[in-house]
């Protein structure tokens, strides 16, 4: 059988790949034209004036500790529309009460550093940005251990503004360890769209998980890229979202949940399951339920009839058989009918014609296994290595047509590598 979802029409590296052309092709205009920060940390009610921050600010210099502080979070409060004047406070020498205390929250501004993320990080935060690179790497992960869900937004301002590719890529993987793509959704969705897709880029590469693609999914169908929008969904669904689920129930995502393709990665994903209890079952004796189709499914009506029917005819424990092998073959058989409903919504779907032979191959239909093993090639399955290892595809491994199939695939990969 074949797990990863490397060899299929929605990779994530096919998946990334896409993203950059949708961002190179412009994904919006609104991306094009918008300036590459952040979104920013609550902004109140946006009807402060100046003179109000002139107030909040000269308060930072208050002898009672109480009004400082709650001058502090005021201004941290209004996230980005009080940094100009933060800044030029911080470098007003004439003031140094308050001089020190602005340069410390334009800080917390600039980066969101929250109350919760100082107290629990405080030291490692300081002089962040101006340490050399290795440095903002290894205070990446301290931050992120010690802040956890606190420095969420930390790591997603560092990921869009560092000016070091390492120390970039290193805050999106602890951003995505601490389920940011999910936590910090909202976020992700009100920023440009250049900028979301650009961080779900990199965060497929370093192996993000369903909410990431669902992200993604979002950002694509809200800019109108369906094609690259369906693979990032269908992606989330192998990971493991199901498409009946209240995530998918966005506007951006109901146009896309119904699409064959994103239905036929459940089935996919479904039969490898499938495949994967038939090892587990010779143990536990453990059978198979009756077929249940995916609701969205447009054949779901007759393929439920269908599965009832079977299953009034199909004897429970018939005798002289082992209880064992008799569930394994009952899973075999399971997966084989939800991958053929795979390949039959989406012909191109090739880990699930290559699971597809594997499940015919374990049954002992090897004519069938080789049809479906050439489907999974023609449609773009490279893996040969895998092929010629796979326990699943034994039986044929001494026919013919399994060997001219081998070295096929290992010629193309000779030239391409030529």
């Amino acid at each position: 059988m074949y797990s990863s979802p490397a060899n299929s029409a929605a990779s994530p590296r096919r998946l990334a790949l896409a993203l950059a052309l949708a961002m190179a092709s412009g994904a919006s205009s609104r991306a094009q034209d918008s300036p590459a920060t952040p979104p920013p940390v609550e902004m109140g009610d946006g009807g402060e004036t100046a003179a109000d921050l002139r107030a909040l600010i000269a308060a930072l210099g208050s002898p009672r500790p109480a009004e400082r502080e709650r001058a502090a979070e005021a201004l941290f409060a209004r996230g980005e529309a009080a940094l100009p004047a933060l800044e030029a406070a911080a470098g007003d020498a004439s003031n140094p009460e308050i001089a020190p205390a602005a340069r410390w929250l334009a800080f917390r501004v600039r980066w969101g550093v929250s109350r919760a993320l100082a107290a629990a990080a405080g030291p490692l935060l300081d002089g962040f940005d101006a340490r050399p690179p290795a440095e903002r790497t290894r205070a990446v992960v301290e931050i992120a251990a010690a802040g956890g869900d606190a420095a969420l937004d930390l790591l997603l301002r560092v990921a869009l503004r560092d000016a070091d590719e390492r120390v970039k890529r290193q805050a999106l993987r602890s951003f995505t360890l601490l389920g940011g793509w999910s936590k910090r959704q909202d976020a992700l969705l009100t920023m440009p769209a250049s900028q979301g897709l650009a961080l779900a880029q990199v965060g497929i590469l370093l192996g993000g998980g369903p909410d990431l693609f669902l992200v993604a999914a979002r950002i694509l169908a809200r800019e109108g890229k369906h094609e690259q929008a369906v693979s990032a969904l269908a992606q989330a669904v192998w990971n493991g979202v199901s498409p009946d689920t209240d995530l998918l129930a966005s506007p951006e995502l109901a146009a896309l949940r119904d699409d064959r393709r994103v239905i036929s990665q459940v089935y996919s994903k479904r039969g490898l399951d499938e495949l994967t209890k038939a090892q587990q079952s010779v143990v536990t004796g453990e059978r198979p339920g009756v077929f249940a189709p995916v609701p969205s499914d447009p054949e779901a009506d007759a393929l439920r009839a269908a599965a009832a029917r079977e299953a009034r005819g199909t004897p429970k424990n018939p005798p002289g058989i082992d209880p064992g092998a008799e569930a394994r073959d009952a899973w075999w058989r399971a997966a084989e009918r939800t991958l053929r409903r795979a390949v039959a919504l989406d012909d191109a779907n090739r880990v699930a014609w290559y699971n597809l032979a594997c499940a015919l191959s374990l049954q002992g239909k090897a004519a069938a296994a080789l049809a479906a093993l050439q489907r999974a090639a023609d449609e773009g399955f490279e893996d040969y290595r895998h092929m010629e290892e796979d326990p699943d595809l034994a039986p044929l491994r001494d026919h013919p047509l399994f060997r001219r199939l081998i070295d096929d695939l290992r010629l193309a990969r000779s030239k391409k590598a030529g």
